[in-house]
């Protein structure tokens, strides 16, 4: 309690506060980018329903003026499939005029036309149209049944095939298979029951499903096809895509071509930003916290060095003043910690939307980013607290 202490009380107080708002805003943000990385490692983990690695998809609108019968359009793609089944690196090639993720189509039913004990009256299913070999190229398994071939054609007798859960829907106690009253006409027969997919979203499971063949259902159906490759390396398959459209119909345009992880991960663009922002902010945060916090006590410890000084001559050993400065700064941590949790509590609320797998108010999170910012705060006031612990105490009162 030696001359100036009073007069550097104010500084005090402001490196104080300094420390504490730098853990509070360090933690806000630590919590906020551990939830939404923890929300896009559910993400990716989440089972699809089909095996998207090694597909490519390109997407082709066919031109009205020149594709105007369906029969004109059929062969262009019965064509184009038959161009390049033959290719190396083609080991499965279907079409369908919607691909799960990618955008598919929704039709309403009401299922008590089958199921007359169903409590509601109106069911919403995600319908696509697909061509022979769709289930096993999209590697959707099937669980009961058969999968469309080339003989389900517009002259053969109308069939479809139902998801598990649609299957369970419509006919929770009996055999799906041969029961009939889907498809366009509500004459299609069911021959096999796929497995259930993420229809929309990974977020969400995905609508009862139909699949009816693309060769029986309405010629609007061909104006645009998805193309589905499945190659070992499917980039390597595009100059023969592009080779195989062109050679039947130099004209025509492919509106888009992509291999279906990039497809998925375009929906997810935005998330992924804002998980690679708010990561990098939060990382700086922490460098910020660590750099000032190991700054403000390496300058508190300068400005005491007549009082350690003291402590030491009067027998204080190296753990005792080391105790004594991380002591000091551990209250300021802790009231940051507990300032920070609050503020996080709040903040993370924003992000529901953006969350997967994982709450706003997670407290695993909470508690462990807590915790480890309390250690790298801990940790970063250690060196300069060891560094005094080792002051000649006749050296520091002489310099007084």
């Amino acid at each position: 309690d030696g001359p100036g202490g009073t007069a550097s009380r104010p500084r005090r107080r402001a490196r104080d506060v300094l420390v504490v708002s730098e853990v509070a805003l360090a933690l806000v943000l630590l919590v906020g980018s551990a939830l939404l990385v923890r929300s896009f490692i559910a993400l990716n983990a989440v089972n699809p329903g089909f095996d998207q690695q090694g597909l490519l998809a390109a997407r082709i609108r066919l031109a009205p003026a020149r594709y105007s019968t369906a029969s004109q359009k059929r062969t262009f793609y019965d064509d184009l499939l038959a161009r390049l089944r033959p290719q190396p690196d083609v080991a499965g090639i279907t079409i369908a005029n919607g691909l799960p993720l990618a955008g598919v189509n929704t039709v309403g039913m009401n299922p008590q036309g089958i199921r007359p004990d169903d409590p509601d009256q109106f069911l919403e299913i995600a319908a696509t149209s697909v061509g022979p070999d769709y289930f096993a190229t999209m590697r959707i398994p099937i669980l009961q049944g058969r999968a469309f071939t080339a003989l389900d054609r517009e002259d053969a007798k109308p069939v479809c095939v139902v998801s598990e859960t649609l299957a369970h829907e419509l006919w929770p106690h009996q055999d799906p298979i041969g029961q009939s009253g889907l498809g366009r006409r509500g004459d299609a027969t069911v021959v096999g029951v796929a497995g259930d997919v993420r229809t929309e979203t990974l977020e969400r499971a995905g609508k009862p499903a139909i699949y009816v063949p693309l060769a029986q259902s309405r010629d609007r159906n061909y104006d645009e096809v998805w193309v589905v490759v499945r190659s070992a390396h499917p980039l390597r398959v595009v100059p023969a895509l592009r080779g195989a459209v062109h050679a039947e119909d130099p004209t025509q345009p492919i509106a888009e071509i992509s291999t279906y992880s990039a497809i998925i991960q375009q929906r997810y663009a935005s998330l992924k930003l804002i998980t690679a922002l708010i990561t990098l902010f939060a990382a700086l945060a922490l460098v910020l916290a660590v750099i000032g916090i190991a700054g403000v006590t390496a300058y508190a410890v300068s400005q005491r060095t007549r009082e350690l000084g003291i402590r030491i001559a009067m027998g204080a050993r190296a753990h005792d003043v080391v105790a004594l400065l991380l002591g000091e700064t551990v209250i300021l941590v802790d009231i940051g910690l507990v300032i920070g949790l609050g503020a996080a509590f709040g903040v993370t609320r924003a992000l529901r939307t953006l969350l997967f797998g994982v709450t706003s108010t997670d407290l695993a999170t909470f508690g462990g980013a807590a915790v480890a910012l309390g250690l790298v705060a801990v940790l970063a006031t250690y060196v300069p607290a060891r560094r005094a612990a080792r002051v000649d105490p006749v050296i520091a009162l002489r310099q007084e």
